[in-house]
């Protein structure tokens, strides 16, 4: 018989050390083959010993901004030792939803484990990040910019965080604040994903092209997917924002295809420097985090788990790091892999592999 090898999260193969490997591969009975792999050694020229220490789990950080205290919640993953550096998240959290509660909505804790990534949970004045009508903010309230930035290197400084991976993932209001990082925070944000908020900030402050995944339902009580909503941040339809960014990013190529019975993505592809724009149109959805089996209001709709929104979040990252700088600006350039979709291969790999 023998006896399956059975790893923490998907890819951990890739990323153990010879030693590991070579004390599982004495526990299989004769016969068996342990899989072989080349050990990376990224983590210890890109991180100090510092910050591969940094405890796991969740973790409480003040930043001092403009003279005042302000708080976010750091996440490390439990592997995070052997895979560093890690992608981060920025997760951007609804209106009055502090970070702790965003988490528990997002199921970030079990997302985070399963592909082994950092997230920084941001805390609003008052539980309101700052952003209202258009993407733009108010200019008496505080500075979320300069505050992100500041969680951005907190997170940096404290641990073995890849510059080239840092995300924007958000709901609701903080769906529309990571619209407005895209705009403002271009040059370090590498590309956002926004749930039930998706907005394409007037005037746009972006120095290049930003990979852009929203996620809407069609019966959104709260920001209506055509649009005409609270006057005082919710006007233009999802599909005029999405349109937006597609002309925004120069994207040249349109198709869509099924991920379920009342789930179709619309994909924007051939975009300057890779910038892919992709729609989760959500038939009958509600404002919810899809896939997620929080206990939502009712009044909030209908949550579908016919997609799971942080897998395809997952999937869709992955393949839209910062770029060098070097192809940012040219025209119509094909993304990797063609016609393909990461949303769709997300889907895919899923399937093939869920956990």
């Amino acid at each position: 018989m023998v006896l399956p090898l059975v790893l923490p999260f998907r890819g951990a193969a890739r990323m153990l050390s010879a030693q590991v490997l070579l004390a599982l591969a004495m526990l299989q009975p004769t016969g068996s083959i342990a899989p072989i792999v080349t050990p990376s050694t990224n983590t210890k020229e890109r991180c100090n010993s510092a910050q591969l220490d940094h405890k796991t789990g969740l973790k409480d950080y003040e930043v001092p901004i403009n003279g005042k205290t302000r708080h976010f919640v750091l996440y490390i993953p439990r592997y995070y030792r052997e895979v560093g550096p890690v992608p981060l998240w920025l997760v951007a959290p609804g209106a009055f939803n502090g970070p702790n509660l965003q988490i528990k909505m997002a199921e970030m804790v079990r997302y985070a484990e399963q592909e082994q990534f950092a997230f920084a949970a941001l805390k609003g004045d008052k539980d309101l990040m700052n952003v209202v009508l258009r993407g733009q903010e108010v200019p008496d309230r505080p500075d979320d910019i300069a505050y992100t930035a500041a969680v951005i290197n907190a997170s940096r400084q404290n641990a073995c965080i890849d510059a080239a991976r840092i995300y924007c993932a958000g709901y609701s209001r903080g769906a529309r604040f990571c619209s407005r990082l895209a705009s403002e925070l271009s040059e370090q944000i590498a590309a956002i994903a926004a749930v039930s908020g998706i907005r394409f900030p007037t005037p746009s402050n972006a120095t290049r092209p930003v990979p852009i995944l929203a996620f809407h339902g069609t019966k959104d009580p709260v920001n209506p997917y055509k649009g005409h909503g609270n006057p005082e941040y919710w006007d233009e339809s999802v599909q005029g924002a999405v349109s937006q960014w597609v002309k925004f990013n120069g994207c040249t190529r349109n198709n869509s295809y099924t991920l379920g019975p009342r789930v179709v993505v619309q994909r924007h592809s051939a975009c300057k420097g890779h910038a892919d724009v992709e729609l989760v149109r959500i038939e009958g959805g509600g404002h919810v985090w899809p896939g997620s089996d929080f206990n939502f209001s009712k009044q909030l709709g209908h949550t579908t788990h016919e997609v799971d929104a942080s897998r395809l979040m997952g999937a869709f990252f992955a393949e839209h790091p910062l770029p060098n700088g070097s192809d940012a600006g040219l025209q119509g350039q094909e993304g990797k892999g063609g016609n393909s979709s990461p949303v769709l291969d997300g889907i895919n790999a899923g399937l093939q592999g869920q956990e």
